[in-house]
């Protein structure tokens, strides 16, 4: 898993930026609650109406978007959102490089026949969010310009979750290589007129157990959105 942080940026001047400030992590879970809803509410529109501008299709079923994908190959990592929805709207390249000289795992290798339970390894390969929205993409790795590893002493178990896939990447991803980005989003902080009736159902049996006393499982959105090829 990944070890410290690491440089993941357009590599060219950027023209689009985002208007919602970024809180650090430590300051972020001291903000009352209603607040960090609002900024979370606030930096999850801001990034599915940007991706929705510059040609993404929205999915609400993340996995019907992965069945999209067929038999396309990609590296998956999680990463800084402000960084792949910049270098998407932009078009500038994305650079991924490691902090320090030494490799470490930082990704994963995935097709769309391993199903949605192989992305979840790319959830832990990091810990990029931008006050509590989390994302993952997906990329078309360009000979030449990607380099891709399988480490020695990759620890190939982590609880139930199987990592065969694990990898290390480095190098330059083109915008045009890009093709998805799914965004994780804290149910509470998300307008329940864009729910659907599942994460509607999902969240007021969290609020009922968290009420009750009872321990429960935090709810997320997710939105993907797909680019063409």
């Amino acid at each position: 898993m990944k070890s410290g942080p690491e440089s993941l940026r357009p590599s060219e001047p950027s023209r689009w930026h985002s208007a919602v400030p970024s809180v650090e992590y430590k300051q972020f879970s001291q903000i009352p609650k209603s607040e960090r809803q609002k900024l979370t509410a606030d930096t999850a529109q801001e990034f599915m109406r940007t991706l929705s501008s510059v040609g993404g299709q929205e999915f609400t079923d993340v996995t019907a978007m992965y069945g999209e994908l067929k038999s396309e190959r990609l590296i998956v990592r999680r990463t800084d959102p402000d960084a792949v929805i910049g270098a998407i709207a932009n078009h500038a390249p994305l650079e991924i490089a490691f902090a320090g000289d030494t490799p470490y795992n930082n990704a994963v290798e995935w097709a769309a026949d391993m199903g949605p339970n192989g992305i979840s390894n790319a959830y832990l390969e990091g810990n990029a969010q931008k006050n509590a929205v989390v994302a993952v993409f997906g990329f078309r790795p360009k000979g030449g310009q990607v380099e891709v590893a399988q480490l020695p002493h990759t620890e190939m178990q982590f609880g139930d979750m199987r990592r065969e896939q694990v990898r290390s990447v480095s190098g330059t991803v083109d915008p045009e290589d890009i093709r998805f980005v799914s965004l994780r989003i804290p149910a509470e902080s998300y307008p329940e007129s864009g729910m659907t009736e599942d994460e509607r159902d999902r969240l007021f049996d969290y609020q009922e157990n968290l009420k009750g006393g009872r321990r429960t499982e935090p709810v997320f959105i997710h939105r993907g959105y797909l680019f063409s090829k």
